[in-house]
This record gives structure tokens, C-alpha cells and sequence, in this order.
């Protein structure tokens, strides 16, 4: 038996093996809503491209090795696998595991893709190849846009502002890094620490204000913002689950990062809404 390999894009890099090849229908395969036996008044349709199957949604990617992997529980299985399918969900982010397996090809592990479904639109899963790889794709059927959560911005490895902020201001002071971030300009040194601690000193009057703070972002990772909560708070855990939105003392969104240098606009104290505030960044290890 000839053996095809390739590596996945996404998620990991395992193989692709070469099976017989299987041919036959093509016709839409209607799964229906998916918890199956539930519905909704408000729904998305997703249609799944030929030679995928779906093994999951709403839980963790199945990583076990599997030549003939199962479809979703309630899922009919495909009469062939160039069939492509249909099914329906409540609108919002879900995970849906997904496997490529064309009949002489298919891979040995299932990818977990995350994405943001959103009412009244139409969704596709699809994969593309390019030599030896294989990338997942999951696109607004109308607009062609990605509806996928860019996994790679979230970690701080591409040039947008917020990916920038991320990589710059907010990863080195991850627990398991450890490290201290200072942004500094002529009137403040704003300093944060692991754990979601920061210091904020106002170089003029020599106060320095602690407490905890926090970055939110939307799903697209077009806008972010920084709360920064005066307060004697500790606990990561208590923070997050208390009213800081409402709490802090000062808001600011992002609106530039360049790795060196973050330039926010205030949101709050009100006396300075929609002003900006530029900070040179450092980091101390």
C-alpha cells in the first residue's frame, strides 16, 4: 500500500496515509440541529465541505489515533466521504472538532476549530492543501470572512495592534514567564506584575496607586481594553469575579501598539475620556 503523509497546519503535524480510494455520492447529507433532539428559534447553518467529518462540538478535540474516526454522536454517517453535509446550531462561539479523511487519504488526529457563529448568517467548513499540508477552514458563506478565532494573534505572533499589545505588554507578565513590563512616559510609570498586579505612579506628585488589572478583548481582536482597578485585592481568581468593569478607577482602550511604544485612549476618569496617553514599554526580567 502506498502511503501519502502530510502535516496539518493547524494544531499539530501528523500524518496523512494513503486507503483505497472510495468513491460515490455527493448529494447534501442534512443533519439536522445540532444538539440533536433540541431546537432553536434563532439558528446558524453550517455546510461541511467533501472528505471532512465532524467528531465533536462543544468539547475537547479528540486526539487519538483513529484510521476510521466515528462522526459527532447523532450524526449520520456519510455515504461517502465526498458527501458534503448540513447541520445547524444556536448562534455564538462554539468548537467544532473536525477530521479530513477522503478515502485514500486522511488524518490521524482531529483539529479543534474555534469560531464565532453569528445569527442570521451561513457558515462553511472547508479545508485547503498546498503540497504536503493541510489547512481548515471555516469562512461566512456571503462574505468569505474567516469566522475562525486567530489563534495565532491571541498569542502575540502577528503585527496587528492587538496582537502587538499582547506579545509586548501582556505575555511577559504571564505567570509562567514571570517577568515585569514597565510603561513609562514623562508622567507615569505604569508597571505590571504577574498575577494581574500593577503600580501606576504619578511622577509629579510621587503617589503610586496599586491594584489589579485585566485586558479584555472581542473575538475578532479589533478592539481591547485595560482596566486598572485601585484596589487591595489579591487573588486573581476574586478579581476576576468581582465587578472590575464598574470598579476601576482607570479604563483605556488601545488604540496603537508597535512592540516599543502603546498608545491607549481613556475611557475612564471621565475627565479625561478620549484623550490618548503614549508609554514607552520595557521589560524587566
Amino acid at each position: 500500500m502506498k502511503k501519502k503523509v502530510l502535516a496539518m497546519v493547524i494544531a499539530l503535524p501528523f500524518l496523512f496515509v494513503s486507503c483505497a480510494s472510495i468513491g460515490g455520492g455527493t448529494g447534501l447529507l442534512d443533519q439536522g440541529f445540532y444538539p440533536i433532539g433540541e431546537e432553536s428559534e434563532t439558528s446558524v447553518e453550517i455546510t461541511v465541505g467533501p472528505n471532512l467529518i465532524i467528531t465533536g462540538i462543544d468539547k475537547g478535540a479528540d486526539y487519538s489515533l483513529n484510521m476510521y474516526p466515528a462522526p459527532v454522536k447523532g450524526f449520520k454517517a456519510k455515504f461517502s466521504p465526498k458527501q458534503e453535509q448540513i447541520f445547524r446550531l444556536k448562534p455564538g462561539v462554539h468548537t467544532v472538532n473536525v477530521i479530513f479523511n477522503s478515502g485514500s487519504q486522511y488524518a490521524m488526529v482531529s483539529n479543534t476549530l474555534i469560531a464565532n457563529f453569528e445569527e442570521g448568517n451561513q457558515y462553511r467548513i472547508d479545508y485547503e492543501t498546498n503540497g504536503n499540508s493541510i489547512k481548515y477552514t471555516c469562512v461566512n458563506s456571503a462574505t468569505k470572512e474567516s469566522a475562525l478565532l486567530d489563534r495565532a494573534a491571541l498569542a502575540g505572533k502577528t503585527e496587528s495592534v492587538m496582537s502587538a499589545f499582547i506579545g509586548a505588554v501582556l505575555n511577559p507578565t504571564m505567570d509562567d514567564v514571570g517577568q515585569t513590563v514597565i510603561q513609562e512616559n514623562d508622567d507615569y510609570i505604569l508597571i505590571t506584575y504577574p498575577g494581574l498586579k500593577f503600580e501606576l505612579t504619578d511622577k509629579k506628585s510621587g503617589t503610586t496607586e496599586k491594584g489589579m488589572r485585566t485586558f479584555v478583548t472581542d473575538f475578532t481582536m479589533t478592539s481591547g481594553t485595560v482596566y486598572l482597578c485601585v484596589t487591595d485585592m489579591t487573588d486573581k481568581d476574586e478579581f476576576l469575579n468581582s465587578d472590575y468593569k464598574n470598579n476601576s478607577k482607570y479604563i483605556f482602550t488601545v488604540k496603537a501598539c508597535d512592540r516599543k511604544t502603546v498608545t491607549y485612549t481613556y475611557q475612564k476618569p471621565d475627565n479625561k475620556k478620549d484623550q490618548t496617553i503614549t508609554f514607552n514599554i520595557s521589560v524587566k526580567k
